[in-house]
């Protein structure tokens, strides 16, 4: 039997997509990719943060920004 609180409700997407990107950050960070996650944030976006971004355009956002580290990731 599951017990939860109604305070302790979180959205089915919410926890993945959260977890989804602070890992894609910190692979940004260390490739050195800092500046196209902001570039492509602020001009296709027009988004200060990620977590302006409404959750269907803040999936797409993570989808674009997971092919970039995978582009630079794959020699190493």
């Amino acid at each position: 039997m599951i017990s939860l609180r109604m305070s302790q409700y979180q959205h089915e997407h919410s926890m993945p997509t959260n977890a989804r990107l602070i890992r894609l950050r910190q692979a940004v960070e260390d490739k050195g990719l800092s500046d196209m996650w902001d570039m492509i944030l602020s001009i296709d976006y027009q988004a200060a943060q990620a977590a302006d971004l409404m959750p269907e355009t803040l999936e797409q956002f993570l989808d674009v920004i997971e092919l970039l580290v995978r582009a630079f990731s794959y020699n190493d």
